[in-house]
Parts: structure tokens; C-alpha cells; sequence
């Protein structure tokens, strides 16, 4: 029986009931809990994500209070009937998604291509279509059409949804390729018309589902992280830098275990499914046709440097739905714990051209690729970006057909990255510009006003009343700073044509861990620049002029943030 919930709208935890209802609870979910020592803990801090004893529950509950929303206490035996050998926590989760999983299949294509609404029109009438979808278009409205027909008449499931459900039971149980052919046997000659609407293997099941577009390239990387087995070096078994080996062991059948692998998603036709909904292509023209241009800035296109960018390269600025990138990236543990020896860099690209309501949105980020390993990619992130950059070079190039729903046509899609958002570490390694050390402003660069604190082994930058404005009343305070008054003018941030000129001095050591690192060669740096950085290497000599304005802008934004 499931205890009295009322005590859940109690706002005060100090009262009696709210009390006697969190025990009532944990006495409730650990009966009905297969793991008589642990539970999930639904306070508002752990969110039903991290299994708790008993004790530590009960405090949390009584410390953070319980999800508003939790109601039906799915995780915690409701639904699962009274008998004692119940169905465990973890396996009611996995049933709850596997409903969810047949029941919203055009969730999930609106997931992953975009769509929104119930309403809207794809493009699939005939006596409207100006000109025929490409190929990957035509794969999306076939999709769209499989996810409703029925596996069988009077069927409840459809074929779409009927290989998603058998595809995740396999994941999640751990069956083997040749036990899940074995099933498709069987089924095929069960399920009426099984031959033809089941796919024969598990080969055939994955490239079916392929078709979502939920898959990703797999490159081997060096243990050192110097090289990306690709392009040149795909087939290499060594590092051509240290000469280590590519695989950490090979097998019996002669397959070797790489030491790390880059997981790459494919940039083109990700930016191809946002023009497959006539309602997300229309509003991937928004920054044109859509915005007020009242001289407040609102969004992007309201910047300098984008309008800068329109002027440089009036043939891309002329189709509003050439996309406008930004790249961003940070770490993190994906345990929690700072202690793990295990970290996890995504690499997320923002398109700009929607409105500021949907393109921050997480259903328009799109994930580029994951780094993960034992330590931070540093300043050899470049050695990773590479597919990306690649496919950015192409884009902006030559493009890729792309089938626009909203005008019914087909037509030649380009992008360009025109900002990275990163914190002020990170910064550094996308850009190549040392953020320590005694020149770490970028702004300030040479004239960064730096002070050593020998009791504390730390530099302290003092120099920020610098940047204000010459009559300010801090330059004159003594008292509050560091004792003397400021006269000194601001630093001129560098340009983007001196970072150009600086960068092609030099040449580029190799990427890669050192075992016994050393200072950085001086002849091969400039300043606290120490690399050039791949996205430099795309602009030189194509974009070197709207170089110029991003470089300085962001220098600038930098400042704000150091000084």
C-alpha cells in the first residue's frame, strides 16, 4: 500500500508530519528496492541520479525537501505491485523508457531533426514541391512515414518503433550480435510480413537506424595525444612524433585495442536537418528578415564584428541561411568526483542565425565531438579538431546540397565559425595565447602590469584602473588600491594583422605529453603566443580582414574579464 504523499506540500521540514512522511517513505522505497542497502535520493540536489543508505536519504529529504513534481514514484517500487520480489528500481526505469521509446517516435525525429509543432508541413506534397528533396531529405520524409505505419495491421507498434525498442533491449540486456540475429529469425517468421518489414540481421538493423542520423566516426588517437590516426596517418601503425606504438594490444584475430579514441559527429549533415522543417528553416532566416534593426543589441547579428563580416564577404552575407557558428568547450569530471583520474572535453557548436529564444536552446546545440582521457587536451586540442576544421573548410568552400523546406527548393549551404565561448583557461587553448605567466592579458599582451607575491608564489595583476577613462576619479585613489595614483594610458589591444604576422614567425612544435616537460622554446613563440592555432591556419589568407575585427573584438572582451 502506498503510504499518505500529502506531507510532500508541507514547506516547513521542521513539522511533525513532514517528518513522519520521509520515514514512511524510506521504509516504503526500501521494501519495495531489490538493493536493501541504497536507494535513489529524490531530494532537490540529487534528483533521483545518486543512490543513497538510508540515513544519508533521510537527511537529505530533510535538509533539500523532495522534487515537487515527483508524484508518481517511479523509482521507488509504485507501479510494481506489493509482492516482495517486485521488479527492482533500475529495470522499472528501463520499462518507463521503453514506453516512451514506442509511444513518442515523433519525439524522437523531432529530436534529432529539429521539428517542432504538430502542424507543420514537410515539404511532402507533390503539387507544391518546387523541386525534389535530396537524398538525405528524402531519407528523413521516408522516416517520417515509417514511424506511422504499422509493423502488421492492427498492430500497436510500428517499424520504426519496433526496431528502436529490440535495438535498446540489446543494449541494455548486453545480447550478442548472433543472439539478436537469432531473434530477428525467429520474429521474421512469427510477425505476419516479418520478412519484410524486419531487417534480416543486426548489421541491417543498425543501418536502418543509421538513417536518424545518430551515428559518429571513431578515430584512434596516439597515447600521447600527438596524432589523430586520419587522413595521411590513417592507416599508420606508430606515432610519426613518438614513435609509440598505435595499439595498446592486439588480439588473437589480429584486431588491436587502440590507447584512446575520438568520437567525431559529423558537422554537414547535422546542419543540414535544421532546413528539413519548414518551420526551423524559416527561422534559421530570422537574423535577416526577422530582427529589428533599431541599433540595440539583442542578438549577434547586432555586433559589429558580424556586420563587419557581412561586409567583407558580401557573397556569403547574401543567402540568410548560410549558417554562423560559435564553438565552445570546457571539461569536466563526468563522475563528480575531482579526484577521478578521468575527464571528458565536448566540443558544442551554436547556430547564431536563429532567434536568441531557440538558438541557446539545447535542442539546436550540436555536439561536434567528445575528447575524453585521463588529462586535459591542453593546447593539443588541435590535434583533435581536425575533422571538424575539415569539414568547416569544405563548408565554407564549396558547401553541401541542402533540401529547404520552407521555400521547397534545394540549395548550396555554407557556414563559418565567427566566435569560440570558453572560460579564461580553455581560452587558451583554442586560441594558442598563454593565460599565465607574467603576459597573461591578451589584451594587454606586452604591456600586462604583472606583481609576484612572494608569500603567496602568485602573480597578482594590479594594472586594471588602466582602462578607465582619463578623469576617473579611482586613478586618483590611493587608499584603495596599491598606493599610487594611475596615470599610465590604456594598452592598444593587438589587431588581428599583427597576430597574423606574429603567428607565421614562428614554427609550430609538435602536439603531444611530454614525460619530462620543459619551458617552451622562446624562438618558437612570441610573447605568451605558443601556437598557432588551428583555427588560424582557416583564416590565413581567406579570412584574414574579418580576422582582424573578430580577434580584436574578442581581445578586447578578454580584457574585460582579466583586467
Amino acid at each position: 500500500m502506498i503510504p499518505n504523499k500529502e506531507w510532500m506540500s508541507i514547506r516547513n521540514r521542521r513539522e511533525p508530519g513532514f517528518v513522519d512522511g520521509v520515514n514512511n517513505f524510506i521504509d516504503y522505497a526500501f521494501s519495495h528496492s531489490a538493493n536493501k542497502e541504497a536507494i535513489r535520493c529524490p531530494c532537490t540536489k540529487c534528483r533521483n541520479a545518486v543512490y543513497k543508505g538510508r540515513s544519508e536519504v533521510q537527511y537529505h529529504l530533510l535538509k533539500n525537501g523532495i522534487l515537487e513534481n515527483y508524484s508518481t514514484w517511479n523509482f521507488h517500487g509504485e507501479g510494481a505491485g506489493n509482492t516482495q520480489d517486485s521488479t527492482s528500481t533500475q529495470e522499472l526505469n528501463e520499462d518507463h523508457m521503453l514506453e516512451d521509446t514506442l509511444d513518442d517516435m515523433d519525439g524522437l525525429l523531432n529530436d534529432i531533426y529539429g521539428r517542432r509543432g504538430e502542424e507543420e508541413d514537410f515539404g511532402m506534397d507533390t503539387e507544391e514541391v518546387a523541386e525534389e528533396p535530396n537524398q538525405d531529405a528524402a531519407a528523413f520524409y521516408r522516416l517520417l512515414q515509417e514511424a506511422k505505419e504499422k509493423l502488421y495491421p492492427n498492430c500497436e507498434y510500428t517499424k520504426l518503433s519496433t526496431i528502436v525498442k529490440l535495438l535498446h533491449l540489446k543494449s541494455i540486456h548486453k545480447w550478442t550480435n548472433k543472439s539478436f540475429d537469432d531473434l530477428l529469425d525467429i520474429l521474421r517468421v512469427l510477425i505476419p510480413d516479418g520478412k519484410v518489414n524486419l531487417p534480416e540481421s543486426f548489421s541491417s538493423a543498425r543501418k536502418y537506424i543509421s538513417e536518424l542520423g545518430l551515428g559518429y566516426e571513431k578515430y584512434d588517437v596516439c597515447e600521447k595525444s600527438c596524432t589523430l590516426y586520419w587522413g595521411p596517418h590513417k592507416d599508420a601503425t606508430s606515432c610519426p612524433v613518438c614513435k609509440l606504438p598505435r595499439y595498446a594490444s592486439i588480439d588473437s584475430k589480429g584486431k588491436g585495442k587502440p590507447h584512446k579514441v575520438l568520437r567525431y559527429f559529423p558537422l554537414k549533415p547535422r546542419l543540414q536537418r535544421l532546413f528539413m522543417s519548414s518551420k526551423t528553416a524559416s527561422e534559421m532566416r530570422w537574423h535577416k528578415e526577422g530582427r529589428s534593426d533599431d541599433g540595440i543589441m539583442r542578438h549577434p547579428a547586432d555586433t559589429p564584428a558580424w556586420k563587419s563580416f557581412d561586409e567583407t564577404y558580401p557573397s556569403f552575407a547574401s543567402d540568410p541561411r548560410n549558417v554562423r557558428l560559435g564553438a565552445a568547450t570546457d571539461g569536466f569530471q563526468p563522475f563528480g568526483n575531482m579526484s577521478s583520474q578521468h575527464i571528458i572535453w565536448p566540443v558544442v557548436l551554436i547556430p547564431y542565425n536563429l532567434p536568441p529564444w531557440l538558438c541557446m536552446k539545447q535542442p539546436y546545440f550540436i555536439m561536434s565531438m567528445i575528447i575524453h582521457g585521463p588529462h586535459s587536451p591542453g593546447m593539443g586540442i588541435d590535434v583533435f579538431l581536425q575533422p571538424m576544421i575539415k569539414d568547416l573548410k569544405d563548408l565554407w568552400e564549396d558547401g553541401v546540397s541542402t533540401y529547404d523546406a520552407h521555400s521547397k527548393k534545394n540549395f548550396q549551404l555554407r557556414a563559418s565559425i565567427l566566435w569560440t565561448i570558453s572560460d579564461f583557461p580553455a581560452y587558451a587553448d583554442f586560441s594558442g595565447w598563454s593565460t599565465k605567466g607574467y603576459k597573461a592579458c591578451p589584451s594587454c599582451h606586452a604591456d600586462t602590469s604583472a606583481l609576484y607575491l612572494k608569500g603567496s608564489n602568485k602573480l597578482c595583476y594590479m594594472a586594471h584602473r588602466r582602462w578607465l577613462a582619463p578623469n576617473h576619479k579611482w586613478r586618483k585613489n590611493v587608499a584603495a588600491f596599491n598606493g599610487e595614483r594611475e596615470v599610465r594610458a590604456k594598452p592598444n589591444p593587438l589587431s588581428g594583422d599583427e597576430v597574423l604576422m606574429k603567428c607565421c614567425s614562428f614554427t609550430q612544435v609538435p602536439f603531444g605529453r611530454k614525460e619530462n616537460p620543459v619551458n617552451y622554446d622562446a624562438t618558437n613563440s612570441w610573447e605568451n603566443l605558443r601556437k598557432k592555432s588551428i583555427f588560424l591556419s582557416c583564416l590565413i589568407g581567406r579570412i584574414s580582414l574579418s580576422a582582424t575585427t573578430l580577434t580584436s573584438c574578442t581581445l578586447r572582451k578578454m580584457c574585460a574579464i582579466m583586467c
